[in-house]
């Protein structure tokens, strides 16, 4: 889930190294670490300090210990072979996978204390079940968005500190994403289908006056032909109106003069153009996907 996420794994030893890269292959090493005294004291930001990935990784190791949300507490996190919660680091979450009375979850934890942007999963959260967004539309992946939902410790002046952080509780969808798909597919046909479901898709979020704000061959799942969309920090929706866009999404797909547009339900037009026109014309001609 996200773009640019790499799978994360570590090996247990007396200096706990551990081992990163392309999916469970290549493997970079962790720094020993140091013995800290512990405390019980708990708060929602030590002084501007937020839990790493390996803090994360650390208290998703024992979910039933650390998770506050009553729900997400009966969790049983996906591991590896040495038996550690897998995760998918991405620029602004981790995401790690878990399976919840007997379905399968994404548990994306964010990677900084931007207040801002996890006040905007709340908001979409609300307007999305207020106006039924994830019945009308669906090519969202439904999702929660749990304040305070797990307590992770971090180092403060070398002492080991609780911080309370959220959780955004999400489907876990099955597929790969759109540009995989490209690569690994040489099937014109079923281009051609996924381009004409691609704008049943787009026409039908500017119908409901909302825009991914960063459409993407890596923010598209697909999976038996049908699309879902991933990524959610920049979505507007119509309570968003007069605010600015969090960002400008990626730059390989978006007009070059993005950050002079505004921020409304027509933020895709100039992407959707270009991810649209490119499936129809590998679907013409296969042999573009590998020239470009």
């Amino acid at each position: 889930l996200g773009s640019d996420i790499k799978k994360k794994t570590k090996t247990k030893t007396k200096t706990k190294t551990k081992t990163k890269g392309l999916l469970d292959k290549l493997f970079k090493n962790r720094k020993t670490k140091q013995k800290t005294n512990e405390t019980d004291d708990e708060s929602d930001d030590l002084d501007g300090h937020w839990p790493m990935a390996q803090d994360m990784e650390n208290a998703l190791e024992h979910p039933e210990d650390n998770i506050e949300d009553s729900e997400l507490k009966e969790i049983i996190m996906e591991r590896d072979k040495l038996d550690l919660p897998i995760q998918w680091q991405g620029q602004f979450a981790v995401v790690y996978k878990g399976e919840l009375k007997k379905s399968m979850y994404a548990l994306r934890l964010f990677r900084n204390n931007n207040k801002d942007l996890m006040q905007r999963y709340s908001d979409l959260q609300d307007y999305f079940e207020k106006n039924k967004i994830f019945t009308e539309c669906p090519y969202f992946i439904k999702f929660e968005y749990k304040p305070k939902a797990i307590s992770i410790k971090v180092i403060v002046d070398r002492k080991a500190e609780k911080v309370k952080c959220p959780i955004v509780k999400m489907d876990w969808v099955k597929g790969v994403v759109l540009q995989d798909f490209i690569q690994k597919n040489n099937d014109p046909k079923k281009i051609r289908i996924l381009a004409d479901e691609f704008l049943a898709m787009v026409n039908k979020l500017e119908d409901l006056k909302i825009a991914h704000g960063d459409l993407h061959p890596k923010n598209i799942m697909v999976h038996n032909e049908q699309l879902k969309l991933v990524d959610y920090d920049c979505i507007f929706i119509k309570d968003f109106k007069d605010e600015l866009s969090p960002e400008h999404g990626d730059p390989d797909c978006q007009h070059p003069n993005r950050r002079d547009f505004g921020y409304d339900e027509k933020i895709d037009r100039f992407s959707a153009l270009v991810i649209y026109l490119a499936l129809l014309a590998i679907s013409e001609n296969i042999e573009l996907k590998s020239r470009y």
